[in-house]
């Protein structure tokens, strides 16, 4: 690259500091989904479906690539406008070809999510054409010119990247298997589980479910319910969720929870209440990051100004 600034070069390294940033994000958006979905599995006693183990490995893989971009980008390295391009190439598959016949054919998303979708990847085609353009006017350095320096810094951050990934897919303190409905709850005391206490952990959902607790621990460690009261809550704020918490047990039919009694206007309202309830819940722990499960979308992190 020449050795004078210019107004390029500083708009290369913000596109490679947003897109190293916002690949981080997204692994760990996937990486939640993925423990979730495992959360899930060992409640209902059935594997994840096929299509939901792709779609995250594709998702958690894509992310990696935009990361991986970022990261060269920020040193300056004209491999990162050919990440760029790869990038660009998968996710125009996964938007249109993988997930309409694939991914999203059984449970297709809603349409806001798929328009914040689209313009996302509009944004980084734009980004990616601004990228392949510098490169072409020799304003990233090629591989064999590059300063050991550069190589360095490049392959620190990959190599923290994927200890991170590799740390939290398959590093895990030794738990008791999970033998039903109560074992979630007892998880903090169950021989084997892990030191902490359930409600010490630092993300929390709010979420209600037959047969437990409204408050679920979603730390790398800890998955599990557990009650409001243990969040040290005002006492209004703690008998409000379990209030919520215990008129969702009351949609059951107790002789065959499959069967939910309510019709689709009170699981819309008791959904709406609950997402109130967990923006009063981030605004008396703000040090939490607090999320609730839409039904369109997965696992959402909940803000303070969320309506109340």
């Amino acid at each position: 690259m020449a050795e004078s600034v210019e107004l390029t070069d500083i708009f290369l390294r913000i596109i490679g500091a947003f897109y190293a940033f916002a690949g981080f994000v997204a692994t760990r958006a996937g990486l939640t989904s993925h423990f979730f979905d495992r959360a899930i599995a060992a409640i209902s006693m059935k594997a994840p479906s096929r299509v939901e183990t792709a779609q995250t490995v594709w998702l958690i893989a894509a992310s990696a690539i935009v990361l991986a971009g970022g990261v060269l980008l920020l040193a300056g390295l004209e491999l990162a406008a050919w990440v760029f391009v790869a990038s660009a190439l998968g996710q125009a598959a996964y938007i249109f070809v993988l997930a309409p016949l694939f991914f999203d054919r059984e449970d297709p998303p809603d349409p806001r999510g798929r328009r914040q979708t689209t313009n996302a990847f509009v944004i980084f085609l734009a980004a990616t054409a601004f990228i392949a353009w510098a490169a072409w006017r020799g304003r990233l350095t090629a591989l064999d010119q590059a300063t050991i320096v550069e190589l360095g810094a490049v392959a620190a951050a990959l190599g923290l990247y994927a200890a991170y990934v590799a740390r939290v897919l398959w590093w895990q303190p030794q738990k008791q298997a999970s033998t039903g409905w109560n074992s979630l709850s007892d998880a903090s005391t169950a021989p084997g589980a892990p030191e902490r206490p359930l409600h010490l952990s630092k993300r929390i959902k709010l979420m209600a479910e037959y047969g437990c607790d409204p408050l679920w621990a979603l730390d790398e460690d800890l998955y599990g319910c557990f009650p409001a009261e243990d969040l040290g809550l005002s006492p209004e704020l703690a008998a409000a969720i379990d209030v919520w918490g215990e008129a969702y047990q009351d949609a059951f039919d107790a002789d065959d929870p499959a069967k939910s009694l309510w019709s689709e206007e009170q699981h819309i309202a008791h959904h709406a209440a609950g997402r109130r309830l967990a923006g009063r819940l981030k605004r008396e722990r703000p040090d939490l990051m607090v999320y609730v499960l839409e039904p369109d979308t997965g696992i959402v992190e909940v803000q303070a100004d969320e309506p109340g």
